[in-house]
């Protein structure tokens, strides 16, 4: 019997679903375990305390406290909803883990909560969740083999990587009959408000191939 599919999810996708307040969706929209590593855990709990000053570009907006409350609540919420934390450590038989991640840090390829979610999706055979194209680029990347980790005579990942982004987890709701097309819609709408680097487009247009959507 075949291993039930495992999920990790980096900062970006986590926060936009909370703070449009439909985190709770999350278990509907995939099948199997849901996973978060440590570095991108500790990043959200950060994010709490910074969130007004760093993380949110539109302070006169009425919703504002309600985006704040929603962030404080997230680790919560995490735990509520039974995400496992992973972590990649030295210690054996992780070694090759290990290497994988630092050689990700030696060669900037990116971001720390970033690197070690791909890093344990790699290795654990994991779909990672990121809004962030680099992320998905690099997947790609990575599993044509034109990429620089691990050093060679390092142990090699067993897995290719699987990388979605939010506008893919919403249409898989609208798929799967989680919430209405409209609904989804309005989530990415607000999401998109509240973080202006997602794409300026419709749910519908990026699932006509109109702009950048995995």
């Amino acid at each position: 019997m075949p291993s039930p599919t495992r999920h990790i999810f980096d900062a970006n996708t986590l926060r936009n679903f909370a703070l449009v307040g439909a985190l709770d969706h999350l278990p509907a929209l995939v099948d199997g375990d849901l996973c978060i590593g440590r570095v991108v855990r500790e990043e959200l709990k950060q994010g709490a305390r910074v969130f007004p000053q760093r993380n949110f570009h539109r302070l006169d907006d009425p919703n504002w406290a309600t985006y704040v409350t929603r962030f404080q609540g997230l680790d919560a919420k995490l735990n509520q909803l039974r995400f496992t934390t992973l972590e990649v450590t030295s210690a054996s038989p992780r070694e090759g883990e290990f290497a994988f991640l630092t050689c990700l840090h030696n060669e900037e390829v990116m971001e720390d909560g970033e690197a070690e979610s791909f890093t344990l999706a790699a290795y654990r055979d994991l779909v990672l969740y990121s809004d962030e194209y680099k992320v998905y680029r690099e997947g790609d990347n990575f599993n044509a083999h034109d990429f620089p980790c691990p050093y060679h005579g390092n142990e090699l990942p067993e897995y290719d990587i699987t990388v979605h982004s939010t506008a893919w987890l919403l249409l898989k709701g609208v798929e799967r009959g989680v919430f209405a097309e409209d609904t989804a819609e309005d989530y990415y709408l607000a999401m998109r408000d509240i973080w202006p680097r997602h794409p300026k487009k419709t749910l519908v247009e990026l699932a006509d191939g109109d702009g950048k959507y995995w």
